[in-house]
């Protein structure tokens, strides 16, 4: 089993919903159509809160300004949902 570090986050705006993202079809680690939190595989030089801010600006092109981390668990996922 291959161990990677991810960060995800999940964006809430002023009345609390929450922005999630749709995987497309020919996404790679989970079956398409799969709705999801934003994140992934945090970089050796990172800390989780640095990893969220790039993935948002490369994922949505947003710069998260005002952010704060919640909450930071440890949790062992198996690849291969498909």
């Amino acid at each position: 089993m291959v161990r990677k570090i991810v960060a995800v986050c999940m964006l809430l705006n002023k009345n609390n919903e929450v922005l999630l993202q749709k995987k497309t079809n020919d996404y790679k680690s989970w079956p398409g159509g799969v709705w999801s939190f934003f994140g992934r595989t945090i970089k050796k030089s990172e800390t989780p809160k640095e990893a969220i801010i790039r993935e948002i600006k490369e994922e949505i092109n947003i710069d998260l300004k005002d952010s704060k981390l919640l909450k930071i668990q440890s949790v062992l996922h198996q690849q291969g949902l498909k």
